[in-house]
């Protein structure tokens, strides 16, 4: 199925008129860091047309591996890269776009290179997913997907999330989380229409100030572009408008956890077929489509080994533990919301529903992983086990790792996902999971002072 071009989109022709004739001043040059974060260069657009559109250029390696406060990780041996050499970026034509945003500014999203090899760099996340992507190739397969996102709005000045001051208008003068009485969403709407960033919606969800943001469905690797275009938007309009978006899984254990909800569906390639609705010559299963069975038991199959692909934060797994909704039990059904997987949709359009990313997931390492199992399912023919029905106990289900230290070994002892997105990258997740858990470790916490400072 071929994608009509959303508004902001620009071929290179249409960039390079755009820069002759003065209405484009720099380009953003930007690829995914491991947690799905843009990092790049910012380029004057002539000297971009010139020296950058179609060739590669040098990108430090450093930039790719930074922790959340923006420090480089001290990568494990078996990443296999010097962080202090240059690797290379090259702009994917297909993925130029105004960002309406920001002032007469165009987005690349770029590949990331391994200059020793020319080939892709196998530690860049959307490398990952384009990997998994030539795989569903290969299969005869097409997959797309689609994304909803839910973030919340935040004073600027950051109120400590207390009970009987969070979520509360007015407190003190001021809210902690807000409803739009700023404007901010129907802005953030008009600037990513204008960035070739396609949605169906954004509106108010589940919890006081808290919303989401949903993209329409289009190829895998389009989707996690737009989304991390999406989320560095949502929080420069936040920030012009004198609030602040966070995409953080779980800001208080007194709101609603925010998830990253990702839907696949998929079709052969040589025919076209909606394989998850329609029905192959020969099926006689009694509900789904046989490759939508199988599609799912590769997704349960996997769904442990590689929750860290979904949940990459100490703070992921408390999404897990406070909220039922956040379908932490492994399972699938076609009314329930509280397990990992949902069946969306009727014959005509279904989808297949995958709800244990949070809100903080990169899209890239979400959607290789969701794929690779996919994929994995097919290739093996593993059969979904019985629908969970509604009223069904979930105790009895396998449940998500409750943790980042076991989500990391679980991951490192994977030979599915050794195998399916590389043993470097599952060697860099792992290591990355262990070195969150030792800085939280190293932190004492406002918890620990409120009970024991005095009383202890």
């Amino acid at each position: 199925m071929a994608d009509k071009q959303a508004l902001g989109m620009l071929t290179a022709a249409e960039l390079r008129d755009l820069v002759s004739r003065g209405e484009v001043d720099a380009i953003w040059a930007v690829t995914p860091d491991l947690y799905g974060r843009p990092v790049g260069k910012r380029y004057g657009a002539r000297f971009f047309i010139d020296e950058v559109l179609d060739r590669e250029v040098a990108l430090p390696a450093r930039v790719l591996f930074g922790d959340f406060a923006g420090q480089s990780l001290a990568l494990p041996s078996g990443a296999r890269v010097d962080i202090h050499k240059d690797l290379s970026i090259r702009p994917d034509t297909g993925s130029l776009r105004r960002a309406a945003w920001l002032d007469r500014t165009v987005v690349a999203v770029c590949d990331v290179i391994d200059p020793a090899t020319g080939e892709l760099f196998q530690l860049s996340s959307r490398s990952v997913l384009k990997r998994q992507m030539e795989r569903a190739r290969s299969a005869s397969v097409v997959p797309r997907g689609a994304m909803t996102t839910e973030f919340y709005l935040l004073d600027e000045d950051w109120p400590e999330l207390r009970e009987g001051e969070a979520f509360s208008i007015g407190a003190g003068g001021r809210a902690a989380c807000l409803p739009d009485d700023h404007g901010v969403v129907g802005a953030m709407m008009r600037e990513l229409a204008g960035s070739g960033v396609a949605l169906e919606h954004v509106c108010a969800s589940t919890g006081a100030g808290q919303y989401e943001v949903r993209l329409s469905e289009a190829g895998l690797l389009d989707v996690a572009d737009r989304q991390m275009i999406a989320k560095w938007a949502i929080k420069d309009v936040a920030a012009r408008h004198s609030v602040r978006a966070s995409f953080m899984a779980l800001p208080t254990e007194l709101c609603s956890a925010s998830r990253m909800e990702i839907e696949t569906s998929l079709s052969s390639a040589d025919r076209g077929a909606a394989l998850f609705s329609a029905r192959e010559p020969g099926d006689r299963s009694p509900d789904l489509p046989v490759a939508c069975r199988w599609w799912i038991g590769g997704l349960l199959r996997q769904a442990r080994s590689a929750t860290l692909c979904f949940a990459p934060t100490v703070n992921s797994y408390k999404r897990y533990r406070v909220d039922d909704g956040s379908a932490s039990a492994i399972g699938w059904s076609s009314s329930r919301s509280s397990v990992a997987f949902r069946v969306v949709g009727d014959e005509k359009r279904r989808q297949v529903s995958c709800k244990l990313a949070g809100a903080d997931a990169n899209p890239f390492v979400a959607s290789a992983a969701i794929l690779a199992a996919g994929l994995d399912g097919l290739s093996a023919r593993a059969d979904a086990p019985a629908e969970i029905a509604e009223g069904s106990a979930l105790r009895a289900l396998p449940r998500a790792p409750m943790g980042i230290l076991e989500a990391a070994e679980l991951a490192a002892q994977s030979t599915f996902l050794r195998q399916a997105i590389g043993e470097g990258f599952v060697e860099l997740l792992a290591y990355c999971g262990r070195y969150e858990q030792a800085r939280f470790d190293g932190v004492v916490t406002s918890w620990e002072q409120d009970r024991y400072l005095q009383d202890a």
